[in-house]
């Protein structure tokens, strides 16, 4: 059987199975170091054991009891990673808001699309019609106009190039350019003009040069009243002198 052996003050190690000093200073402690056991002595003879030692290591099999937080105090500091209890990853990794977002300006972060099938559902939906008004909802795409041939006149020579819109009950003309040429000569007289509400001039310009030229409204030109005519009107330019007049993108709407 081995002696204890001193190692610090007041402080002996040994085996369980060694014999545990005598004689020494009292409050003096001997820890087993094969049963992790402390022990005091109280007359400097006799030992008792006061305590366990417990070491902190990767083993759930060690409990070290339970442990509360009392709070954690306001601020930036860091609490380490914290995790959400899941019990399907991918169906319940996720947090319920448990009542209504308050209105105001505060971000609650990234937020993304709840999509099943992406380049399907991810996508957003307006549950119902947008309501009348002159509000800015963002950038929107138009679908495609298609060509027609009512959006052209190429008459013969030292005649008007004329393109009429007929009214259409309810419903207003709208335009975003137009494209013309003189061939032949200089011409004389030459003019492009439109008329909309029973003939009322509401765009005009002269021509003095030959050859094409084209106009694009910054913003659509758009008819004042439904159930009107809209004509754009090339002018014939005198004698030899070939016209053509064409409309860029002609479509209906109240």
């Amino acid at each position: 059987m081995a002696a204890y052996v001193f190692v610090a003050n007041k402080v002996y190690i040994g085996a369980a199975a060694d014999t545990k000093p005598i004689g020494v200073q009292i409050g003096s402690k001997a820890i087993e170091y094969d049963t992790d056991k402390i022990y005091i002595t109280y007359d400097g003879t006799n030992w008792v054991q006061i305590d366990t030692l417990v070491k902190l290591v990767g083993n759930t099999g060690v409990d070290i009891g339970d442990v509360d937080v009392l709070s954690i105090a306001a601020g930036s500091n860091l609490i380490g990673k914290v995790g959400i209890d899941q019990t399907t990853p991918g169906t319940t990794n996720r947090v319920d808001i448990g009542a209504a977002l308050p209105a105001g300006t505060n971000l609650v972060g990234k937020v993304g699309i709840d999509q099943t099938t992406p380049g399907t559902t991810n996508r957003v939906d307006v549950g119902a019609a947008l309501p009348a008004g002159t509000a800015n909802i963002g950038d929107v795409d138009e679908a495609p106009i298609a060509c027609a041939a009512a959006d052209v006149h190429a008459p013969a020579a030292a005649a008007a190039a004329v393109v009429t819109y007929a009214a259409v009950g309810s419903l207003k003309h709208v335009i975003t350019g137009l494209v013309w040429s003189y061939a032949g000569g200089i011409p004389t007289g030459g003019n492009l003009k439109i008329e909309d509400v029973s003939g009322t001039t509401v765009f005009t310009m002269d021509i003095t040069e030959e050859g094409p030229g084209v106009i694009n409204f910054p913003k659509p030109k758009k008819s004042a009243a439904v159930n009107t005519a809209m004509i754009v009107t090339l002018a014939a330019a005198g004698a030899g002198i070939t016209g053509k007049g064409s409309v860029l993108n002609h479509w209906t709407e109240v």
